[in-house]
């Protein structure tokens, strides 16, 4: 592994299908919240979701899960416009070792440049991490604070 200032480029690779309810994903990787990426995985539809995983050096060090086809009501929430082909990002992670590296804001620009013309979006369980990466935070309208935030990449603002 490369010491922690070192910054490898790293790639972005499309996991193939695994059927509607089985994880593509390994479960039991060290460094990983196993239940976003296996126990979970049973209970969600993910027939339209896409999987990718972050290499460096051919290790894993994150992991992605978007959804190219989800809605968002974009009225929820203030000051936010319609969003264009939105792509959600349903879950992304950094391997817990490999944080603080700049892995995941290089992963998200692969992931943008995957999506090139379209705006990804993410409801922020961790916000630090999301505003480091200058995604725009909004609020909802109805203040109801049970919600994550939602964060999202304007296109037209790379």
């Amino acid at each position: 592994m490369k010491p922690r200032d070192a910054q490898a480029a790293i790639t972005l690779s499309e996991l193939p299908a695994s059927g509607r309810t089985r994880s593509p994903f390994n479960g039991a990787s060290p460094g990983f919240t196993a239940d976003w990426w296996d126990a979970e995985w049973d209970y969600i539809d993910n027939s339209s979701r896409h999987c990718f995983i972050a290499l460096e050096d051919d290790v894993e060090v994150a992991r992605v899960l978007t959804d190219p086809e989800a809605e968002l009501y974009s009225f929820h929430y203030e000051g936010l416009a319609p969003l264009k082909e939105p792509v959600e990002v349903f879950r992304f992670e950094v391997r817990a070792d490999q944080r603080g590296r700049g892995i995941g804001t290089r992963a998200l620009q692969l992931l943008k440049d995957r999506y090139a013309g379209r705006d990804l979006y993410a409801f922020g369980d961790e916000v630090r991490f999301w505003r480091t990466v200058s995604w725009r935070e909004y609020s909802r309208l109805d203040g109801d604070t049970m919600f994550v935030p939602l964060f999202v990449h304007h296109h037209a603002a790379q």
